[in-house]
């Protein structure tokens, strides 16, 4: 299973992001809730989703459960490691899992959910080591990708997903030329193509559209050395949603790798205060982004 997982974890690193509700449809409390948990206010988003069902009346379960996944994702990957927020995370997508495959139509917006799921579902599996089911995972989130490639007129939100595919189908083979037969089995990649659909998506008068783009415009130009490209956008990411632990660490390994060291020194104290101050983050969180940046200071000096 080695080179399998291999294959999941590259293809991966660009189906793990994307928000799971189409923010193009959504309500005002969907949309606050997003905000919420974009500048790390997860108290927050808890006690608004709770507003979310009781206006709803219980009508639209999947809207909830997908909502409450995306809480708990970001719970998670600020550094809340509460295995109980995992077992949560796994029972409401699997909520949501049932409600979507009972749909005898799928939409646009119904297959950009479901991709969305299957990426968060897989991401999960990979980071429990669940390997096995994180390939399975995979297979059905390609499966729906399949179906949205050449509609990103007709719905932007595919240029994000096409674009994240494409890149990162592309990078696994530039970057792991052994596993070139094995990619086979799924379709082509043009780093290109994914970098043009990305920063279209990233033009995009959708507020989430256009994050969830800048976001990975940030991270692809980081991983490739382009240093100044990933600033600019961690830069817009960092002014849009400034409690943002996540995009203020980006911002600072991006400053750190380019080597104005003195910059990134500054910029890590600030993250670190602005994470203090935030009253719905518990001290494990604030400490688990020390740990990151500390590490990675450690490296660099």
């Amino acid at each position: 299973m080695q080179i399998q997982n291999l294959i999941l974890w590259t293809i991966l690193c660009g189906l793990t992001w994307t928000p799971v509700c189409d923010a193009q449809y959504q309500n005002n409390r969907s949309n606050q809730i997003f905000e919420f948990c974009y500048n790390f206010k997860f108290k927050s988003a808890d006690s608004l989703l709770k507003v979310f069902n009781a206006e709803s009346g219980g009508k639209d379960l999947v809207e909830s459960n997908l909502l409450e996944s995306n809480i708990l994702w970001w719970k998670i990957v600020s550094g809340n490691n509460d295995e109980k927020l995992k077992l949560q995370f796994y029972d409401r997508i699997y909520k949501s899992e049932k409600l979507i495959e009972a749909q005898k139509k799928f939409d646009h917006p119904l297959i950009f959910k479901t991709i969305s799921m299957y990426g968060y579902l897989s991401r999960m599996d990979i980071l429990s080591e669940n390997y096995f089911k994180a390939f399975f995972r995979i297979r059905k989130c390609i499966r729906y990708l399949k179906s949205s490639f050449g509609n990103e007129t007709k719905y932007p939100f595919f240029f994000l997903t096409t674009g994240l595919y494409n890149y990162y189908r592309a990078s696994a083979g530039d970057s792991y030329p052994l596993l070139l037969p094995y990619l086979k089995l799924y379709p082509s990649g043009n780093k290109k193509t994914g970098i043009s659909y990305l920063e279209k998506a990233s033009e995009s008068p959708n507020k989430f559209l256009n994050t969830e783009a800048h976001y990975f415009l940030m991270k692809i130009y980081l991983d490739e050395n382009k240093h100044l490209n990933s600033l600019k956008y961690s830069e817009v990411l960092c002014q849009r949603f400034p409690g943002n632990g996540l995009f203020m660490y980006y911002k600072f390994l991006a400053l750190l790798r380019s080597g104005r060291k003195n910059e990134a020194w500054l910029f890590m104290k600030t993250i670190l205060t602005s994470l203090k101050e935030n009253p719905e983050l518990s001290p494990n969180q604030v400490q688990h982004f020390k740990y990151l940046m500390n590490k990675n200071w450690n490296e660099f000096s």
